[in-house]
């Protein structure tokens, strides 16, 4: 098996890795046995839903060319462990084989009752010595007991992060838009960004949306307009339009926006992947989403604060928003202090009421010499680039959402 086998699949270069050694295993037992490596019984894929596991699971048991068996909870209780227990004696009989048993924390449906969760270990067992690999899928590891995770039955276990994909997430959509009738007039690094650490089903979803658009209007291309209605709708859930706003309250929103827009730039030069004053079901007064990772904390902490101090710059007074940041603000900051060590503060215990007044006091005053420093070079940040602030909050108030391209331009204006 080669990594070429998972060539439609984007990123994740080290789950493809960990599948294709495991593959060559499973292929070429004798090599490793002769050598006394075990060869894994189970694989279980863990990861949020729609990142992409049962992609894997089926790319891998495409490439392996053995036979293949799935396993889905469609059935009553007794009906579902009839099929669970039928599926593996076929498999065994018509080894090598391999079977998928998908969503199986979902398996089991009644809390006080792990009879599917014994019947897939019983089963397990007993295909032990034939060549079965098992792989399973599952988006809450927890539910899975302690004893399916052990050596001889799930003994690998991969994690599936959203992120993990880095740069690459975003370029999906090219593997989506095949049709050579439909194009997308919209900047490649535009669409890049905005789908940036987004899973395969949610980039596939949106851009279902915009072609929905498309051929509605009796079009053949996407617009900028068509995928921005699309992503609002379809990944932030759309539910508050910005033209319930006067033209006032657009622009104190706008200023808003801006100034965590400019900020991001300003200490992460490229990085942002959309600007709206559009509300979603996360914020209701616009937003603005990275296009790219930020790795240094504490310019996550001064662009949370950007927004409430352009906000009353421009209006002299904080909006809800400006109350939502500041929120935002204290909580990654005491979890930056109290469990990172950030600041030189650690605190190890789970209950913070525990901690001595002493400790307590240590823990504010740190906090206010780290906001007030934060808040200063948010300011002289702001005040610097201002005129770019104005520019973009304006541009933004009219054009209701901004990508990478015309940030960019913005920025470059300055």
């Amino acid at each position: 098996m080669q990594k070429s086998d998972f060539s439609e699949i984007i990123g994740y270069d080290r789950v493809k890795e960990e599948l294709c050694i495991i593959g060559d295993m499973f292929s070429n037992p004798a090599k490793y046995e002769k050598i006394g490596a075990t060869v894994p019984k189970g694989i279980l894929l863990e990861g949020e839903p729609g990142i992409g596991k049962t992609t894997f699971a089926e790319t891998f048991m495409a490439a392996s060319g053995v036979n293949t068996y799935v396993i889905r909870r469609n059935k009553d209780t007794v009906a579902f462990l009839e099929e669970i227990n039928r599926v593996f004696m076929e498999a065994k009989e018509n080894a090598p084989s391999i079977i998928l048993l998908d969503d199986m924390d979902k398996f089991v449906k009644d809390k006080d009752s792990f009879e599917e969760f014994t019947t897939v270990q019983a089963c397990i067992d007993s295909v032990q010595k034939s060549t079965v690999l098992v792989i399973a899928t599952v988006n809450n590891l927890g539910i899975i007991p302690p004893s399916l995770v052990r050596s001889g039955r799930f003994d690998r276990i991969i994690q599936m992060l959203i992120g993990e994909a880095d740069s690459q997430a975003g370029n999906y959509w090219k593997y989506l838009i095949k049709n050579e009738n439909i194009t997308i007039d919209v900047e490649d690094e535009d669409i890049s960004k905005l789908f940036y650490a987004y899973s395969p089903s949610m980039v596939k979803s949106i851009l279902n949306d915009a072609l929905i658009l498309v051929a509605f209007k009796n079009e053949d291309s996407i617009s900028k307009e068509d995928l921005l209605k699309a992503y609002l709708k379809c990944e932030q859930r759309l539910y508050e339009s910005s033209d319930k706003y006067d033209e006032k309250e657009l622009l104190e929103i706008a200023f808003h926006e801006a100034g965590h827009a400019v900020m991001m730039e300003t200490l992460n030069p490229g990085s942002i992947g959309i600007v709206t004053v559009e509300g979603s079901s996360f914020e209701s007064t616009g937003f603005v989403r990275q296009g790219v990772e930020i790795k240094n904390p504490e310019h996550l902490l001064q662009i949370t604060l950007a927004g409430k101090y352009a906000e009353e710059k421009y209006s002299n007074r904080a909006s809800k928003g400006a109350t939502q940041d500041l929120n935002r603000y204290d909580a990654e900051l005491n979890r930056m202090m109290l469990y990172d060590g950030y600041y030189g503060i650690k605190y190890i215990e789970n209950d913070l009421n525990t901690a001595s007044e002493m400790f307590k006091e240590e823990l504010l005053l740190e906090k206010r010499r780290v906001t007030e420093r934060l808040s200063k070079e948010v300011k002289d940040i702001l005040e610097d680039n201002w005129s770019t602030v104005e520019r973009m909050a304006k541009e933004l108030a009219v054009k209701k959402a901004l990508l990478a391209s015309d940030i960019k331009r913005l920025m470059e204006a300055a």
